[in-house]
């Protein structure tokens, strides 16, 4: 499923293969609208005499992730199972910052959306939010949502929503070129196996543990010892205890990174910071934030060169 293209036989596999697992959860008789290798996975179960069980709420998701890709076309990466669904699931929307709901049919229902529109449905390209969230992003790229947030929103979402939407796709979209990702705010909570750039880290660690003086007394010790003069620790500790004031007036953590001057503390921090420190910066946070690395090989599963999509279409 990692090569740059994938036949039409191996294409036809995973429709069997999900045929064999809606079976497997109750589903007898594939619909007319279905492609055909559904209908033979489901036909194979059936010879085998499968004896169906119950989905629950992440398996039933997880079918029909596989089954409307398969329609579309796009490329579900095997480390795509129920187990990841639960791990990346929230309580709130990160866009609309509602309660989700399951099962309502209301726009306030959960959904699962790829981040980087050019990808694939895998790993670190996957966020839980609204309907209404998902349907407002559509197939829009990263620089269309961040042009909204910018210009006054539009559509269904209003600027800030638009931004914390932004904020969420930016590690994905740019984790094959983090040199060109810009400086956002981090508007929303880094969801769990999410791609997050090195600024979104550091965003992190800061947020989450800068509220009390002893914490970001702390901070400014982790940091400070890679900041190559004098300039640099200052406006480190400028950031510091900007994000510890802001965070006392915020009603949520994430909007800490609106308030006056904070951002631009953090880009005059950044500006005065090698790239051997910054990326010593990143690490400390990854550390500090129980994170790792996204490697390389796990992000071909994103499936970019193709777009996330077989190369082939059913015959």
């Amino acid at each position: 499923m990692n090569a740059d293209f994938i036949s039409d036989i191996e294409q036809c596999e995973v429709g069997r293969a999900l045929g064999y697992d809606l079976y497997r959860f109750g589903v007898r008789v594939a619909q007319s609208d279905w492609p055909e290798c559904i209908g033979e996975g489901i036909r194979l179960a059936h010879s085998r005499q499968i004896v169906p069980c119950t989905a629950g709420r992440y398996q039933r998701k997880w079918l029909q992730l596989r089954l409307n890709a398969l329609k579309r076309q796009r490329i579900v990466d095997p480390a795509v199972t129920p187990l990841l669904l639960q791990q990346i699931d929230v309580v709130n929307c990160p866009v609309t910052r509602e309660l989700l709901t399951h099962g309502a049919r209301q726009p306030s229902d959960w959904s699962i959306d790829r981040l980087n529109n050019d990808g694939a449905y895998a790993p670190y390209n996957l966020a839980v939010m609204s309907t209404f969230a998902n349907r407002a992003k559509a197939s829009r790229s990263f620089d269309e949502v961040l042009a909204l947030a910018h210009s006054g929103g539009g559509g269904q979402l209003p600027p800030v929503q638009w931004l914390r939407l932004a904020s969420l796709m930016l590690g994905p979209c740019f984790a094959q070129k983090p040199h060109d990702a810009p400086l956002l705010p981090l508007l929303a909570p880094v969801q769990r196996r999410a791609a997050i750039d090195s600024v979104q880290l550091v965003q992190y660690v800061f947020t989450l543990q800068s509220a009390r003086p002893a914490e970001k007394n702390r901070l400014v010790k982790h940091f400070g010892r890679i900041c190559p003069d004098a300039i640099g620790k200052r406006r480190l500790c400028t950031l510091a205890e900007l994000v510890h004031l802001r965070l006392k007036q915020v009603e949520c953590a994430w909007d800490v990174w609106l308030g006056d001057g904070v951002m631009e503390a953090l880009s005059g921090w950044r500006s005065v910071m090698p790239a051997s420190a910054w990326a010593q910066a990143a690490h400390i946070s990854m550390h500090l934030a129980g994170s790792r690395q996204v490697s390389h090989r796990a992000l071909q599963a994103f499936q970019v060169t193709t777009h996330g999509r077989y190369a082939v279409s059913f015959a």
